[in-house]
């Protein structure tokens, strides 16, 4: 309901853990679950994993 009352050029973003509210319709991030556009949901899907990182993860992405 938020984004209908919004300017076009304004986006609602549902990232991971938190939701961002700017005026960069064109812009998309990685994290993102869900666009608000305009009154209109556009589902999208996460480019990162939602696995826990354990400590050989960590140590792995320094090798």
């Amino acid at each position: 309901m938020v984004s209908a009352t919004l300017p076009e050029k304004w986006q609602i973003a549902a990232l991971m853990g938190y939701v961002i509210m700017y005026s960069d319709s064109s812009n998309e991030y990685k994290s993102a679950w869900r666009y608000y556009r305009s009154g209109e949901v556009v589902e999208s899907e996460p480019e990162v994993s939602l696995e826990e990182i354990t400590q050989d993860d960590l140590f792995d992405a320094d090798e």
